[in-house]
């Protein structure tokens, strides 16, 4: 939402990464693959893989869950849900 001046519903829905390591995250020199939602540009997946990344592409709506709500300093409240999974966001 901060750093690309996104609406938080719009922030859910972006695409997402993840990160896996082979065999674990705390064993030096572990395989790191990039896991990246398909709708991802083409372009941004073939720039990591020529840096060197592996990189592997999943669903278009497969990485997480997440509701959220956003609190403005004047009290108003907007909530925002995750089409990922079955959930909602309340507030109160």
């Amino acid at each position: 939402m901060v750093d690309r001046g996104m609406g938080i519903q719009q922030a859910i829905e972006a695409p997402r990464i993840a990160l896996d390591a082979d065999p674990g995250f705390y064993t030096p020199g572990a395989e790191i693959t990039l896991d990246m939602e398909s709708r991802f540009p083409p372009e941004t997946v073939a720039q990591l893989r020529a840096m060197g990344h592996k990189v592997e592409t999943v669903g278009p709506f497969s990485i997480g869950s997440i509701q959220g709500i956003l609190a403005s300093p004047g009290g108003a409240r907007m909530a925002g849900g995750d089409p990922r999974r079955m959930g909602y966001a309340v507030g109160y």
